[in-house]
Protein backbone atom coordinates (compact mmCIF):
# COMPACT_ATOMS: atom_id res chain seq x y z
CA UNK A 1 0.00 0.00 0.00
CA UNK A 2 1.23 3.64 -1.04
CA UNK A 3 1.46 6.54 0.70
CA UNK A 4 -1.36 8.49 -0.53
CA UNK A 5 -3.72 4.70 0.04
CA UNK A 6 -2.66 5.10 3.36
CA UNK A 7 -3.98 8.17 3.88
CA UNK A 8 -7.09 8.04 2.12
CA UNK A 9 -7.57 5.21 4.80
CA UNK A 10 -7.67 7.41 7.34
CA UNK A 11 -9.97 9.72 5.51
CA UNK A 12 -12.15 7.23 4.68
CA UNK A 13 -12.44 5.95 8.25
CA UNK A 14 -13.96 9.12 9.61
CA UNK A 15 -16.40 9.08 6.28
CA UNK A 16 -17.39 5.89 7.86
CA UNK A 17 -17.37 7.50 11.15
CA UNK A 18 -19.76 10.64 10.63
CA UNK A 19 -22.36 7.81 8.84
CA UNK A 20 -22.34 6.00 12.24
CA UNK A 21 -22.42 9.38 14.50
CA UNK A 22 -25.94 10.39 11.81
CA UNK A 23 -27.01 6.64 12.55
CA UNK A 24 -26.67 7.73 16.14
CA UNK A 25 -24.01 4.58 16.89
CA UNK A 26 -20.60 6.38 16.75
CA UNK A 27 -17.84 4.98 18.59
CA UNK A 28 -17.03 6.60 22.22
CA UNK A 29 -14.18 8.44 21.61
CA UNK A 30 -14.49 9.41 18.00
CA UNK A 31 -12.86 12.94 17.84
CA UNK A 32 -14.78 15.86 15.77
CA UNK A 33 -12.78 17.28 14.08
CA UNK A 34 -15.52 20.46 12.99
CA UNK A 35 -17.65 21.01 9.66
CA UNK A 36 -18.98 17.17 10.23
CA UNK A 37 -15.14 15.44 9.68
CA UNK A 38 -14.80 12.94 12.25
CA UNK A 39 -11.50 11.13 12.93
CA UNK A 40 -11.56 7.31 14.47
CA UNK A 41 -10.90 6.50 18.22
CA UNK A 42 -6.74 6.90 18.17
CA UNK A 43 -6.07 9.40 15.49
CA UNK A 44 -6.30 13.37 15.75
CA UNK A 45 -6.88 15.70 13.23
CA UNK A 46 -4.67 16.90 10.49
CA UNK A 47 -4.60 18.80 7.63
CA UNK A 48 -8.43 19.23 6.75
CA UNK A 49 -10.21 15.98 5.63
CA UNK A 50 -7.39 13.83 7.50
CA UNK A 51 -6.72 12.14 10.12
CA UNK A 52 -3.07 10.62 11.86
CA UNK A 53 -1.83 9.45 14.59
CA UNK A 54 -0.59 12.25 17.14
CA UNK A 55 2.45 11.54 16.80
CA UNK A 56 2.77 11.39 13.16
CA UNK A 57 0.60 15.14 13.37
CA UNK A 58 2.57 17.22 15.98
CA UNK A 59 5.68 16.49 13.84
CA UNK A 60 4.34 17.87 10.87
CA UNK A 61 2.19 20.69 12.96
CA UNK A 62 2.71 24.00 11.00
CA UNK A 63 5.13 22.35 8.87
CA UNK A 64 5.25 23.23 5.22
CA UNK A 65 4.66 19.83 2.61
CA UNK A 66 7.41 17.68 1.76
CA UNK A 67 9.17 18.75 5.26
CA UNK A 68 11.36 15.46 6.43
CA UNK A 69 9.81 13.88 9.50
CA UNK A 70 10.82 10.47 11.34
CA UNK A 71 7.72 8.36 11.17
CA UNK A 72 8.10 6.06 13.85
CA UNK A 73 4.94 4.09 15.59
CA UNK A 74 5.07 0.94 18.16
CA UNK A 75 5.24 -1.71 15.54
CA UNK A 76 7.42 0.21 12.52
CA UNK A 77 11.07 0.63 13.19
CA UNK A 78 11.95 4.72 12.89
CA UNK A 79 12.61 5.72 9.44
CA UNK A 80 12.86 8.60 7.35
CA UNK A 81 9.54 10.36 6.50
CA UNK A 82 8.03 12.97 4.85
CA UNK A 83 5.18 15.88 5.79
CA UNK A 84 1.87 15.51 3.73
CA UNK A 85 -1.32 16.46 4.50
CA UNK A 86 -0.41 17.39 8.22
CA UNK A 87 0.96 13.97 8.62
CA UNK A 88 4.21 12.23 8.82
CA UNK A 89 4.21 9.52 6.19
CA UNK A 90 6.99 6.66 5.38
CA UNK A 91 9.11 7.14 2.49
CA UNK A 92 9.55 3.64 2.10
CA UNK A 93 5.84 3.53 1.21
CA UNK A 94 6.86 5.38 -1.79
CA UNK A 95 9.88 6.79 -2.70
CA UNK A 96 8.99 8.65 -5.54
CA UNK A 97 7.77 11.51 -3.38
CA UNK A 98 10.19 14.52 -3.10
CA UNK A 99 12.30 14.39 -0.10
CA UNK A 100 12.07 10.45 -0.26
CA UNK A 101 15.20 9.34 -2.25
CA UNK A 102 18.10 7.69 0.12
CA UNK A 103 21.82 8.25 -0.28
CA UNK A 104 21.80 5.77 -3.53
CA UNK A 105 20.58 5.87 -6.80
CA UNK A 106 17.37 4.28 -7.28
CA UNK A 107 14.65 4.53 -10.14
CA UNK A 108 11.48 5.95 -10.06
CA UNK A 109 8.35 5.25 -11.61
CA UNK A 110 7.85 6.21 -14.73
CA UNK A 111 4.81 6.79 -17.20
CA UNK A 112 7.05 6.48 -20.31
CA UNK A 113 9.24 4.33 -22.43
CA UNK A 114 10.87 6.90 -24.45
CA UNK A 115 14.44 7.35 -24.41
CA UNK A 116 14.64 10.44 -22.17
CA UNK A 117 17.45 13.04 -23.64
CA UNK A 118 17.11 16.15 -21.67
CA UNK A 119 16.19 17.40 -17.57
CA UNK A 120 15.31 20.54 -16.27
CA UNK A 121 14.95 21.11 -12.46
CA UNK A 122 13.17 24.23 -11.19
CA UNK A 123 15.63 24.57 -8.49
CA UNK A 124 15.03 24.76 -4.46
CA UNK A 125 16.48 26.06 -1.85
CA UNK A 126 18.88 24.08 -0.39
CA UNK A 127 17.84 20.82 1.80
CA UNK A 128 14.25 21.74 0.26
CA UNK A 129 13.00 18.57 -1.72
CA UNK A 130 12.88 19.39 -5.19
CA UNK A 131 9.14 19.25 -6.71
CA UNK A 132 8.53 20.30 -9.76
CA UNK A 133 10.99 18.96 -12.78
CA UNK A 134 10.41 18.51 -16.70
CA UNK A 135 11.78 15.75 -18.71
CA UNK A 136 11.84 14.98 -22.48
CA UNK A 137 13.12 13.06 -25.37
CA UNK A 138 12.14 11.02 -28.39
CA UNK A 139 9.31 9.73 -29.44
CA UNK A 140 7.04 6.97 -27.79
CA UNK A 141 6.22 4.03 -29.96
CA UNK A 142 2.80 4.95 -31.67
CA UNK A 143 2.61 8.14 -30.19
CA UNK A 144 2.47 11.32 -32.70
CA UNK A 145 5.16 13.66 -31.13
CA UNK A 146 7.56 13.04 -28.00
CA UNK A 147 6.03 13.82 -24.67
CA UNK A 148 6.66 16.13 -21.88
CA UNK A 149 7.52 14.43 -18.48
CA UNK A 150 6.11 16.64 -15.14
CA UNK A 151 7.40 15.62 -11.73
CA UNK A 152 5.56 17.34 -9.53
CA UNK A 153 6.64 16.15 -5.89
CA UNK A 154 5.07 13.17 -5.74
CA UNK A 155 4.97 11.63 -8.81
CA UNK A 156 6.04 12.02 -12.87
CA UNK A 157 3.08 12.19 -15.43
CA UNK A 158 3.00 12.61 -19.28
CA UNK A 159 1.72 15.06 -21.58
CA UNK A 160 2.24 15.89 -25.44
CA UNK A 161 4.36 18.82 -26.11
CA UNK A 162 1.54 20.77 -28.10
CA UNK A 163 3.68 22.57 -31.08
CA UNK A 164 6.18 19.43 -31.74
CA UNK A 165 5.71 17.48 -34.95
CA UNK A 166 5.28 13.81 -34.91
CA UNK A 167 8.57 11.92 -34.79
CA UNK A 168 10.38 14.85 -33.37
CA UNK A 169 12.86 14.44 -29.85
CA UNK A 170 13.16 17.12 -27.89
CA UNK A 171 17.12 17.58 -27.59
CA UNK A 172 17.05 20.23 -24.71
CA UNK A 173 14.96 21.51 -22.15
CA UNK A 174 15.92 24.87 -19.91
CA UNK A 175 13.64 27.35 -17.63
CA UNK A 176 14.17 30.42 -16.08
CA UNK A 177 11.12 29.30 -13.70
CA UNK A 178 8.77 27.05 -14.40
CA UNK A 179 6.35 29.51 -15.77
CA UNK A 180 8.96 30.05 -18.62
CA UNK A 181 10.61 27.29 -20.19
CA UNK A 182 12.32 26.49 -23.58
CA UNK A 183 12.09 23.23 -25.17
CA UNK A 184 14.22 22.51 -28.75
CA UNK A 185 12.91 19.82 -30.79
CA UNK A 186 14.35 18.55 -33.70
CA UNK A 187 12.54 21.53 -35.91
CA UNK A 188 10.94 23.75 -33.41
CA UNK A 189 11.65 26.01 -30.31
CA UNK A 190 9.00 26.07 -27.87
CA UNK A 191 8.10 28.20 -24.58
CA UNK A 192 5.84 27.43 -21.88
CA UNK A 193 4.33 30.07 -19.76
CA UNK A 194 3.51 27.06 -17.12
CA UNK A 195 0.08 26.58 -18.75
CA UNK A 196 0.62 26.81 -22.34
CA UNK A 197 2.84 25.82 -25.18
CA UNK A 198 3.75 28.77 -27.76
CA UNK A 199 6.05 27.52 -30.99
CA UNK A 200 8.28 30.83 -30.95
CA UNK A 201 10.51 29.38 -33.91
CA UNK A 202 9.33 31.67 -36.15
CA UNK A 203 11.05 34.47 -33.88
CA UNK A 204 14.60 32.97 -34.08
CA UNK A 205 17.36 34.78 -36.23
CA UNK A 206 17.10 34.19 -40.26
CA UNK A 207 19.57 31.30 -40.66
CA UNK A 208 19.32 29.65 -37.62
CA UNK A 209 19.67 25.73 -37.87
CA UNK A 210 19.26 22.98 -35.71
CA UNK A 211 19.48 23.72 -32.13
CA UNK A 212 21.27 20.91 -29.63
CA UNK A 213 21.01 23.26 -26.18
CA UNK A 214 19.49 25.64 -24.44
CA UNK A 215 20.69 27.62 -21.41
CA UNK A 216 20.68 31.10 -19.46
CA UNK A 217 21.25 32.96 -16.25
CA UNK A 218 17.48 34.09 -16.27
CA UNK A 219 14.56 34.58 -18.40
CA UNK A 220 16.02 38.13 -19.94
CA UNK A 221 19.38 36.28 -20.96
CA UNK A 222 18.88 33.02 -23.24
CA UNK A 223 21.29 31.48 -25.21
CA UNK A 224 20.34 28.56 -27.90
CA UNK A 225 23.46 27.11 -29.80
CA UNK A 226 23.19 24.58 -32.82
CA UNK A 227 24.34 23.31 -35.54
CA UNK A 228 25.71 25.45 -38.98
CA UNK A 229 27.32 27.65 -36.43
CA UNK A 230 24.05 28.74 -34.75
CA UNK A 231 24.48 31.03 -31.84
CA UNK A 232 21.29 33.05 -30.57
CA UNK A 233 20.73 35.00 -27.84
CA UNK A 234 16.89 36.01 -26.17
CA UNK A 235 17.21 39.27 -24.15
CA UNK A 236 14.00 39.18 -23.04
CA UNK A 237 12.39 41.57 -25.91
CA UNK A 238 13.78 39.60 -29.08
CA UNK A 239 16.12 36.74 -30.46
CA UNK A 240 19.32 38.13 -32.06
CA UNK A 241 22.02 35.81 -33.74
CA UNK A 242 25.60 36.22 -32.37
CA UNK A 243 29.02 35.92 -34.25
CA UNK A 244 30.81 32.54 -34.27
CA UNK A 245 32.80 30.06 -36.65
CA UNK A 246 31.28 27.42 -38.67
CA UNK A 247 30.93 24.80 -35.76
CA UNK A 248 28.58 21.99 -35.23
CA UNK A 249 27.56 23.41 -31.41
CA UNK A 250 26.26 20.43 -29.24
CA UNK A 251 25.82 22.26 -25.79
CA UNK A 252 26.45 24.89 -23.67
CA UNK A 253 26.49 26.88 -20.54
CA UNK A 254 25.77 30.27 -19.10
CA UNK A 255 28.84 32.12 -17.30
CA UNK A 256 28.94 35.86 -15.93
CA UNK A 257 30.95 36.57 -18.66
CA UNK A 258 28.39 35.08 -21.20
CA UNK A 259 28.24 31.36 -22.17
CA UNK A 260 30.68 28.67 -23.17
CA UNK A 261 29.74 25.96 -25.93
CA UNK A 262 31.48 22.89 -26.95
CA UNK A 263 30.37 20.51 -29.75
CA UNK A 264 31.72 18.18 -32.85
CA UNK A 265 35.50 17.83 -33.51
CA UNK A 266 36.53 19.24 -30.19
CA UNK A 267 35.57 22.64 -30.94
CA UNK A 268 35.25 25.05 -28.16
CA UNK A 269 34.19 28.29 -27.20
CA UNK A 270 34.44 31.37 -24.55
CA UNK A 271 32.57 33.71 -24.75
CA UNK A 272 34.70 35.84 -22.27
CA UNK A 273 37.76 34.85 -25.65
CA UNK A 274 34.88 35.22 -28.47
CA UNK A 275 36.51 32.58 -30.09
CA UNK A 276 36.39 29.28 -30.97
CA UNK A 277 38.83 26.77 -30.53
CA UNK A 278 39.90 23.24 -30.54
CA UNK A 279 40.57 21.15 -27.86
CA UNK A 280 44.35 19.91 -27.01
CA UNK A 281 46.04 17.78 -29.59
CA UNK A 282 45.16 14.76 -29.72
CA UNK A 283 41.54 14.83 -28.40
CA UNK A 284 40.74 17.54 -31.34
CA UNK A 285 38.51 15.22 -32.99
CA UNK A 286 36.41 14.32 -29.83
CA UNK A 287 32.88 14.81 -30.34
CA UNK A 288 31.90 16.68 -27.09
CA UNK A 289 28.54 16.65 -25.67
CA UNK A 290 28.09 18.55 -22.43
CA UNK A 291 30.16 21.53 -20.83
CA UNK A 292 29.31 22.91 -17.46
CA UNK A 293 30.76 24.58 -14.50
CA UNK A 294 31.75 22.91 -11.12
CA UNK A 295 32.73 26.06 -9.27
CA UNK A 296 35.35 27.67 -10.94
CA UNK A 297 36.11 24.40 -13.19
CA UNK A 298 34.73 24.49 -16.40
CA UNK A 299 33.71 20.72 -16.96
CA UNK A 300 33.51 19.35 -20.92
CA UNK A 301 32.26 15.73 -21.16
CA UNK A 302 32.53 13.83 -25.03
CA UNK A 303 32.41 10.95 -26.89
CA UNK A 304 35.65 8.13 -26.09
CA UNK A 305 36.91 6.08 -28.84
CA UNK A 306 39.69 3.71 -28.89
CA UNK A 307 42.42 6.14 -29.70
CA UNK A 308 41.74 8.62 -27.14
CA UNK A 309 39.89 6.42 -24.46
CA UNK A 310 39.11 9.69 -22.87
CA UNK A 311 35.96 11.48 -22.27
CA UNK A 312 35.97 13.75 -18.99
CA UNK A 313 37.79 17.30 -19.43
CA UNK A 314 38.60 19.96 -16.95
CA UNK A 315 39.44 23.74 -17.77
CA UNK A 316 40.84 26.30 -15.17
CA UNK A 317 43.93 27.19 -16.64
CA UNK A 318 44.76 24.59 -18.29
CA UNK A 319 42.78 21.34 -20.22
CA UNK A 320 43.32 18.31 -18.01
CA UNK A 321 42.51 14.82 -18.12
CA UNK A 322 40.18 13.91 -15.73
CA UNK A 323 38.60 10.52 -15.94
CA UNK A 324 40.03 8.61 -13.15
CA UNK A 325 41.96 5.68 -13.28
CA UNK A 326 40.55 2.58 -12.77
CA UNK A 327 37.25 3.31 -14.88
CA UNK A 328 35.98 2.21 -18.46
CA UNK A 329 36.81 5.70 -20.22
CA UNK A 330 36.11 3.74 -23.94
CA UNK A 331 32.44 4.70 -22.48
CA UNK A 332 31.47 8.06 -23.40
CA UNK A 333 29.66 10.51 -21.69
CA UNK A 334 26.84 12.67 -22.54
CA UNK A 335 25.61 15.22 -19.66
CA UNK A 336 26.94 16.56 -16.52
CA UNK A 337 25.62 18.95 -13.70
CA UNK A 338 27.27 20.32 -10.79
CA UNK A 339 29.88 17.65 -9.85
CA UNK A 340 28.17 14.60 -11.72
CA UNK A 341 28.96 12.86 -14.98
CA UNK A 342 26.55 10.61 -16.93
CA UNK A 343 27.35 8.73 -20.01
CA UNK A 344 26.74 4.91 -21.24
CA UNK A 345 25.90 1.91 -19.80
CA UNK A 346 24.86 3.79 -16.86
CA UNK A 347 27.94 5.19 -16.00
CA UNK A 348 27.81 7.72 -13.11
CA UNK A 349 30.51 9.54 -11.93
CA UNK A 350 31.20 12.06 -8.84
CA UNK A 351 33.42 14.42 -7.79
CA UNK A 352 34.65 15.32 -4.53
CA UNK A 353 37.74 16.30 -3.05
CA UNK A 354 39.92 13.93 -4.26
CA UNK A 355 38.90 13.94 -8.11
CA UNK A 356 36.14 12.11 -9.78
CA UNK A 357 35.27 8.73 -8.74
CA UNK A 358 32.88 6.20 -9.96
CA UNK A 359 29.34 5.35 -8.55
CA UNK A 360 27.61 2.38 -7.74
CA UNK A 361 24.47 2.07 -9.73
CA UNK A 362 22.49 -0.63 -11.19
CA UNK A 363 21.58 1.32 -14.28
CA UNK A 364 22.39 -0.80 -17.29
CA UNK A 365 21.03 1.65 -20.12
CA UNK A 366 22.83 4.68 -21.60
CA UNK A 367 21.97 7.56 -19.59
CA UNK A 368 22.06 11.07 -21.56
CA UNK A 369 21.35 13.65 -19.22
CA UNK A 370 21.48 14.87 -15.19
CA UNK A 371 19.86 17.52 -13.51
CA UNK A 372 19.39 18.72 -9.63
CA UNK A 373 19.03 21.10 -6.95
CA UNK A 374 19.15 21.72 -3.10
CA UNK A 375 20.73 17.85 -2.16
CA UNK A 376 19.03 16.19 -4.53
CA UNK A 377 19.95 14.84 -8.39
CA UNK A 378 18.01 13.36 -10.92
CA UNK A 379 19.59 11.74 -14.13
CA UNK A 380 17.49 10.66 -17.37
CA UNK A 381 18.28 7.76 -19.89
CA UNK A 382 17.14 5.21 -22.35
CA UNK A 383 13.53 3.42 -22.07
CA UNK A 384 12.20 6.20 -19.85
CA UNK A 385 14.65 5.62 -16.90
CA UNK A 386 14.72 8.46 -14.62
CA UNK A 387 16.94 7.49 -11.42
CA UNK A 388 17.43 9.83 -8.46
CA UNK A 389 20.13 10.53 -5.37
CA UNK A 390 19.62 12.40 -2.30
CA UNK A 391 23.02 13.72 -0.83
CA UNK A 392 23.24 13.33 2.79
Amino acid sequence: MNVHNARMRWQLASTFAVTAMSAGCYEPGTVDCGDGFLCPEGQVCADPGFCGLPNLVEQCEGADRFKGCTYDTDDVEPERGLCLDGVCNPCSLDPNLAGCGGAEWFPMTVPSTADLLTIWVEPPTFEVPITFALAAGKTETGALGPDVLTYDGTRWTKAPLVGALPGEEVRSIWGATRSDVYAATTTQLLHSDGATWTNVTSSLPQGTDRLYDITGSSGTDVYAVGAGGTVVHFDGTSWSAMNTQPANWRAATATSQGIVAVGAAGTFRNEAAAVSQPMPAPYTNVGLNDVFLNGNTLTVVGGANANTRQSLFELESTWTLAAPAGTDNTLSLYGGWRNYVVGERGKIMRRDASGWTLMPVSADTNLYGIAGGGNEVFAVGAEGAIWRYTER
